[in-house]
């Protein structure tokens, strides 16, 4: 049950650190070298991030990766 929950984990703490910096997804896709249909689909929980894609992004809100995945693994 839990890794089920660790794709949205991820996301709705992606999706919050979105918002606080005021970031949409199409900029966010853009500065991360992702596709925007990706990182849609990665912040709706239907597939999970890759590793590099969590340091990207960490990169581009200035989180860092393992912040995301607390308590997600």
């Amino acid at each position: 049950m839990e890794r089920a929950e660790a794709p949205g984990t991820v996301a709705n703490r992606i999706a919050s650190a979105m918002q606080q910096r005021g970031v949409d997804i199409s900029t966010l896709a853009h500065a991360a070298d992702i596709g925007e249909p990706v990182l849609r689909e990665r912040l709706l929980g239907e597939s999970t991030f890759t590793w590099p894609e969590l340091a990207t992004v960490g990169g581009v809100l200035r989180i860092h990766p393992a912040e995301l995945m607390a308590g997600a693994a």
